[in-house]
């Protein structure tokens, strides 16, 4: 899906040194943007894993940050419990899961409801098969281009995760099993005793147990019986990169200095300091000391190989339509709806006629014009009053500068554009996918219209609610009130004054209709639930651009900063 990063880089709106966080985003234009990085010593840093797809015609042009790691998350407790041991190789896992399978509990429980899952499981369980390796990597560059195809190719890959599903290992049922689902089975009802998750599991398992959490440990995936056939799945947090612009004349110092910059951010010292304390990220350079934890005690031997994987990515980004068929075209060959044969070549012609421009679905369409650009602040403005008009609240709340359930999506001046495709949404922030931390509850990510009262919402507009905590300069801007903001004021005195938009006071406490999304407010601050929304994020926001057409910045002094007032003095 696309990201703010992409039209950083479109409209120059970016600093000396880059941070973006998805690298598919940044290839088209990154060549003329970023400077080539491939003859800087500190590359010999990098474990080999980490930089596989990361050049662009031999060059390398940003780097790999710490990274959020992907394996089997099991229940510690359950296996010493019932005496199980943590398996070395697939033959054993799979052995494991019959045995756990016959005391009534269930033993692996993917959650396949989105692609995404499934094409982690494709590439946990058959990384070794189909994608490791030159000649792998090779093979996947040429079907992007055009010249291979899944056919002749992925049929090892399809016939392991066939076996494993025979097996009893995974369930076609699991199609239909959400995240929400395995979340409250693994960590709350301890009715399954293995899940794919992140090594933030610790933290979900305290947030979802209940009071009844159980210990848990992390496992690779294992893609056959070698020696190496485990692995981990990691995702960088960012790339890295130096703003071209620098190599102009004059700027001779100040380049030296920014790769001095990254030369230090790119060794073991520096990366320690870049991951917080007491998380659990992986780096990416070789000799880093890690945060001793028990929770990745199995997993170590793997991330101390090396053996660290990306998901491969089909077509030009995350979740193109290219890269979603083969997780639609899998799915409908372990349900028996398609041959194998007829899977992948599916999966060919649907590369074919998106090479070949011939998928007009995906085609961005325009859906309105901004008349001028609107800041992360301003463009989070206008999301709040989309969700206030939807639901007919009194007042639209919207988290700023954050990615979990929030926006961090400045609009740029121009025609702003939606992809038909699921998740797809030019200059939409991810609302809908940028919920890495599972759901907040059984009604999942969407729009809520509830009660608060006026004190509540003063609290809100004061502080930031603990799932933001990464995000230091979160902050809630709203639609219906009047605030003023000051962002370098201590913790808890930002907000120096609201009222309602018409200047009336905000009564502490009489109850208010808002419109919030749900998980973004604390659940101690809402009164009472009024209603949920089915609509999805940017289905909400679009229908709020088509009313109004022609969109610029709400100047009516809704969202005031004042810089006056600073922590200390």
């Amino acid at each position: 899906y696309n990201t703010p990063e992409k039209y950083d880089l479109r409209y120059n709106d970016y600093g000396d040194i880059y941070f973006g966080t998805l690298k598919q985003t940044l290839e088209q234009q990154v060549e003329e943007s970023l400077i080539d990085l491939s003859g800087e010593l500190y590359i010999s840093n990098f474990y080999i894993s980490s930089l596989n797809d990361i050049a662009i015609n031999s060059k390398i042009y940003y780097l790999p940050g710490p990274s959020t790691i992907t394996g089997i998350v099991y229940d510690k407790e359950l296996f010493d419990e019932n005496g199980w041991e943590v398996p070395t190789s697939q033959s054993e896992f799979v052995e494991l899961c019959k045995t756990i399978e016959e005391t009534g509990i269930r033993a692996f429980l993917p959650s396949l409801y989105y692609y995404d899952g499934i094409k982690t499981l494709l590439t946990g369980f058959t990384y070794h098969l189909v994608y490791e390796g030159v000649k792998n990597y090779a093979w996947i560059e040429g079907f992007n281009n055009g010249t291979t195809t899944m056919l002749g190719h992925m049929e090892p890959a399809f016939e392991m995760l066939k076996r494993l599903n025979e097996e009893g290992v995974w369930r076609t049922t699991d199609f239909d099993v959400r995240p929400v689902d395995r979340t409250y089975a693994l960590y709350r009802d301890h009715t399954c005793a293995m899940t794919i998750e992140t090594q933030y599991a610790p933290s979900y398992a305290i947030r979802y147990g209940a009071g009844n959490e159980h210990e848990l440990g992390m496992m690779p995936f294992f893609s056959g019986d070698g020696p190496d056939s485990d692995c981990l799945i990691f995702q960088p947090n960012f790339y890295t990169g130096i703003s071209k612009l620098l190599e102009a004349p004059g700027n001779e110092q100040k380049l030296a200095k920014t790769k001095e910059i990254l030369s230090y951010i790119f060794s073991p010292e520096g990366q320690t300091k870049l991951i917080p304390p007491n998380m659990l990220m992986v780096p990416s350079v070789k000799g880093t000391q890690l945060t001793e934890s028990a929770f990745l005690s199995t997993a170590m031997p793997t991330i101390e190989k090396g053996n660290l994987v990306q998901r491969p990515l089909f077509g030009d980004q995350t979740n193109s339509v290219v890269d979603t068929s083969l997780n639609a075209r899998f799915r409908a060959y372990t349900k028996g709806e398609l041959t194998m044969t007829e899977a992948l070549s599916e999966v060919d012609r649907i590369r074919d006629d998106f090479l070949a421009g011939s998928i007009t679905n995906h085609v961005p369409r325009q859906i309105g014009f901004a008349r001028s650009e609107f800041s992360i602040m301003e463009f989070s403005e206008y999301i709040a009053d989309a969700f206030k008009r939807k639901t007919g609240a009194e007042i639209g709340l919207c988290n700023a500068n954050t990615r979990n359930r929030g926006n961090i999506m400045k609009l740029y001046q121009g025609p702003i554009e939606r992809y038909p495709d699921n998740f797809k949404s030019e200059f939409f922030p991810q609302v809908n996918r940028g919920f890495s931390e599972g759901a907040r509850d059984e009604h999942g990510d969407v729009l809520m219209l509830v009660e608060m009262r006026g004190e509540n919402i003063r609290k809100q507009l004061n502080s930031v609610y603990a799932t933001t905590s990464n995000y230091h300069s979160t902050y809630t801007v709203t639609s219906g009130l009047k605030v003023e903001f000051a962002p370098w004021a201590k913790d808890g005195e930002r907000l120096v004054s609201v009222t309602m938009a018409d200047g009336s006071a905000l009564v502490d406490d009489h109850l208010y209709r808002v419109a919030i999304w749900n998980g973004s407010v604390p659940s101690e601050l809402i009164d009472n639930i009024v209603a949920y929304y089915d609509d999805s994020f940017c289905d909400i926001l679009e229908a709020a651009i088509l009313e109004d057409k022609d969109l610029s910045p709400f100047n009516d002094g809704r969202f005031t900063l004042n810089w006056n007032i600073v922590d200390g003095e």
